[in-house]
């Protein structure tokens, strides 16, 4: 914990070098309760608590209503004093004065976008990490817990905050060109990866159906929302030096620790990122990727144009020549494996 809270104020340091306004950090465990009520609290101090959209909402048209209806009053009688008239145009008042409260509040307590980046790889066959001294399973739970579970964790928290924005729910998702194709020594991870397409196309959805009943509905502003996937190749990032491997070694109390990078042993099947982009470049397509509106953004495999093409036809392949499409990554894998010194 201790060394990831250093890992932490690192990364904030290099967010407010880039402009960032301000950061805030929030260490938990997003695939506990406590941890999304953690992180919940964290956006509660510092955008304010959010209502229920439903009760927002209905309120929020019950006062327009009568509002409408007390103006119209108002301007077709005279004000006398004492009468019903003058009672009327003081709730008009009042109403109005509820309405810019319940404004200011919804603007208070929006997020505009989340971002969802969580990454751990392996690079191993299962074989090897079945054979292991802690198995195979304490790695592929690792695997979910990080990068499926934690993307939907933090999604949970946020979910109230990002449905009180008035540009809809945005959600940048940051998957891997692994969870389109799954390349050999990477079946944890490509997993975790494949979760994360199928949980969030089908939030997308149920986000959509929402928007759309809400538009039938009068009273109510409905915004379409914008969940796009990102599914990056080869990056110049450390998730590779930090991959887990079959080094898990059972302590005390059924506990284990997962070792990595070149601690995590033998088998583990190294990549060339010379061709690599760089996290900035990444970054700014997705970004541009995901202001257009885009559902998703497919990488370069290795960071090359014609790792781009391949990512492209493996995709197409895995649907229409799924055999063809495996002896395909089959081979892109081998390309990309360092030389053995």
């Amino acid at each position: 914990v201790a060394r990831r809270k250093v890992r932490l104020e690192e990364v904030k340091s290099r967010c407010l070098a880039r402009g960032a306004g301000s950061v805030e950090l929030v260490l938990a465990d997003v695939a506990s309760a406590q941890g999304c009520a953690a992180i919940h609290q964290a956006l509660e101090a510092k955008l304010g608590n959010p209502a229920p959209a439903s009760s927002s909402s209905s309120s929020s048209s019950s006062d327009k209503g009568t509002t409408q209806s007390l103006s119209s009053s108002a301007a077709a009688e005279p004000r006398v004093p004492g009468s019903n008239t003058e009672a009327n145009t003081e709730a008009n008042a009042e109403a109005k004065a509820e309405a810019n409260a319940e404004a200011k509040a919804e603007a208070k307590v929006a997020l505009g976008l989340c971002v969802l980046n969580a990454g751990l790889a392996m690079g191993t066959d299962f074989a090897a990490l079945a054979e292991s001294p802690g198995g195979a399973m304490p790695v592929m739970k690792r695997l979910m817990d990080v990068n499926y579970l934690g993307a939907v964790g933090v999604y949970e928290a946020c979910r109230p905050f990002l449905a009180s924005s008035s540009g809809g729910t945005r959600l940048l998702v940051v998957s891997s060109v692994v969870g389109l194709v799954a390349p050999p020594t990477r079946t944890g991870y490509a997993a975790s990866k494949f979760a994360l397409r199928g949980f969030f196309d089908a939030l997308r959805c149920e986000l959509l159906a929402e928007c759309q009943q809400a538009k039938g509905e009068r009273s109510k502003k409905a915004t379409k929302p914008t969940v796009t996937l990102a599914y990056p190749g080869a990056v110049r990032t450390e998730i590779n030096a930090a991959r887990l491997g079959p080094k898990e070694k059972a302590t005390a109390g059924g506990a284990t620790t997962i070792g990595g990078g070149s601690e995590a042993g033998g088998g583990a099947l190294e990549l060339s990122l010379e061709k690599a982009m760089t996290p900035e470049r990444c970054a700014a397509i997705m970004q541009r990727a995901h202001a257009g509106g885009a559902r998703s953004v497919v990488y370069s495999t290795d960071g090359s144009a014609v790792g781009a093409a391949k990512s492209r036809v493996i995709s197409a392949l895995a649907v229409v020549a799924p055999a063809v499409a495996d002896s395909l990554i089959i081979h892109t894998m081998r390309q990309m494996q360092k030389p053995k010194k």
